[in-house]
C-alpha cells in the first residue's frame, strides 16, 4: 500500500508528476463507464482524470470511522475524494466497504471508492469502482521517471505484483 501511495502522489518523488494518478483515474473511469456507473462517478473521475492533479493528497491508513481505510486522496479544493481499498491476496468484506463508502459521503459531495485488486472483480458492491493491477501494472511500466532509483523501485514493484498474480493469487 505504502509504493502505491508513493505512485499516485503527484509531488512523489518518483519523477512521474501525476502521470501514475491520472493513469490510475482514467482506468476508473473506464471501468465506471463498462458498467454504466452512475453519472455523477463519471463526472468526478471525468473531471478528475483531465484537470490539474497537483494538489491532491495521498493519506495512507486514514481513520474512517471505527476502521482505517487503505488510501485517501483528496484534494486541497475538496472536488476529488477517493477512498481505495487495496486488496493483493484478501477478500473484500462488504460490510467494510459499505462502512467506508458511508464515512466518504460525509467527508464529500460526491465520494468514490475504488476497490484495487489483482484481476478486477468485484461482486455484489454497488458504487465501487474496481481497479485492477493487471490492467494498471502495464501502463506503470510505460512510465520513465527522473531518477533511476525511482525506476528500480518501481520495476521490484510491478515485478512483484506481475509475480502475485501470475501464481493466481487473487483477493
Amino acid at each position: 500500500t505504502k509504493v502505491v501511495a508513493w505512485l499516485l502522489a503527484p509531488q512523489g518523488n518518483h519523477g512521474s508528476g501525476q502521470k501514475p494518478l491520472r493513469t490510475f483515474l482514467s482506468l476508473a473511469w473506464k471501468t465506471a463507464r463498462e458498467r454504466d456507473e452512475q453519472e455523477k462517478h463519471l463526472d468526478a473521475l471525468s473531471k478528475a482524470k483531465v484537470g490539474d492533479l497537483s494538489g491532491v493528497r495521498v493519506c495512507t491508513e486514514r481513520v474512517a470511522g471505527d476502521r482505517r481505510s487503505d488510501l485517501v486522496l483528496e484534494d486541497d479544493r475538496r472536488q476529488l475524494f477517493v477512498v481505495i481499498e487495496n486488496k493483493i491476496k484478501a477478500g473484500h468484506h462488504q460490510g467494510k466497504l459499505d462502512d467506508y463508502r458511508e464515512w466518504a459521503q460525509t467527508q464529500s459531495e460526491i465520494p468514490l471508492l475504488i476497490l484495487l485488486s489483482p484481476l478486477n472483480r468485484v461482486t455484489g458492491c454497488d458504487d465501487v469502482i474496481s481497479v485492477a493491477y493487471r490492467d494498471w501494472i502495464p501502463r506503470i511500466n510505460r512510465l520513465d521517471a527522473k531518477s533511476e532509483r525511482c525506476n528500480i523501485l518501481r520495476n521490484q514493484f510491478t515485478s512483484n505484483m506481475e509475480r502475485i498474480m501470475g501464481t493466481g493469487e487473487e483477493n
